[in-house]
């Protein structure tokens, strides 16, 4: 009798060990995996929607898995309210996490789970303390995706359907595409026009080449303008060198110059004829009587001439 009772005894410890075991699992579970045997550090931080975010959710650091979401609390912020996420990672990373770190909402499946992001920061911040206030980024609101998807797809249909009756406007001949696309004439004359086109291109490059030659003949000429010049050789090499015909010529200028004077001034006969309206009157009088003369003389020159031969 006394061994039955031992053998009850340690049956009822072992299912002790288990009934414990199995509620450790099942605590383990729900914390999202959380290793009861490495020290945890619990961080903070706050959104305006989690888009789905649930406590157990899992913490990732660079990809890895480094802890979980503990809690979510409504926050008062002024006329409206934020989402307060406690949420731990383990010792392994925790030297890693910088005060300027941010929290990122991400999908971790199609089937909408989600798990929180943690950024790694800058290396010149401080290393984070227990029980801070990590900044948050807005995460991505996947209606507002939707709705914008929506406004594409409307936009896709009109243009589909605008394609549909540019496509049968086509087909019917309609319009400048659908002659292109239907009529052998249209075709055929911008075939031509085409043609034409190289044609034309064709011989301005001829003229180019052509010009081209004309102007570096030109340019030789001036060459040898220029050596004959500088040579002395003719009138302008001549011009160029000599200073004596340089002379001759300001002196020259300088008698037209000092005539021209005297004319605008009404000197001499030509000044008195250009500012003398009666002597000019007189000279085209005499001018118009002597081609009277000339005409008769012409007309009648026995009337002026006789010739007798004895």
């Amino acid at each position: 009798m006394k061994r039955s009772g031992d053998i009850r005894w340690g049956e009822l410890r072992l299912g002790l060990l288990i009934f414990v075991a199995l509620a450790v699992f099942l605590w383990a579970s729900i914390q999202g995996g959380t290793n009861l045997f490495k020290k945890q550090y619990t961080l903070y931080s706050e959104f305006p929607n989690v888009q789905g975010v649930v406590a157990g959710a899992p913490v990732w650091f660079q990809g890895v898995e480094v802890g979980t979401v503990k809690s979510l609390d409504f926050i008062a912020s002024g006329d409206s309210s934020k989402v307060r996420i406690t949420f731990s990672v383990n010792d392994r990373v925790w030297p890693l996490v910088r005060e300027d770190s941010k929290v990122k909402i991400q999908a971790l499946n199609l089937f909408g789970e989600k798990f929180m992001e943690v950024t790694s920061g800058s290396r010149s911040a401080a290393p984070v303390k227990p029980g801070a206030m990590l900044g948050s980024e807005r995460p991505t609101d996947v209606t507002e995706l939707m709705a914008r998807g929506e406004h594409i797809v409307d936009d896709l249909a009109v243009t589909t359907k605008d394609l549909k009756e540019l496509t049968g406007r086509m087909r019917r001949g309609e319009g400048t595409l659908g002659k292109l696309a239907t009529s052998d004439e249209l075709h055929d004359n911008l075939v031509e026009t085409i043609t034409q086109v190289r044609t034309l291109t064709a011989n301005l490059d001829k003229s180019q080449v052509e010009m081209t030659r004309s102007l570096t003949a030109v340019a030789s000429s001036l060459d040898s303008m220029a050596t004959i010049v500088h040579s002395g050789d003719g009138s302008l090499g001549r011009m160029a060198r000599d200073p004596a015909l340089y002379d001759n010529l300001a002196s020259l200028t300088g008698r037209m110059d000092s005539t021209m004077g005297r004319v605008e001034r009404g000197e001499g006969s030509l000044g008195r004829l250009t500012k003398d309206d009666a002597m000019a009157v007189n000279l085209e009088k005499s001018l118009d009587q002597l081609n009277k003369l000339l005409a008769d003389l012409q007309a009648n020159p026995k009337k002026y001439f006789k010739f007798s031969v004895f």
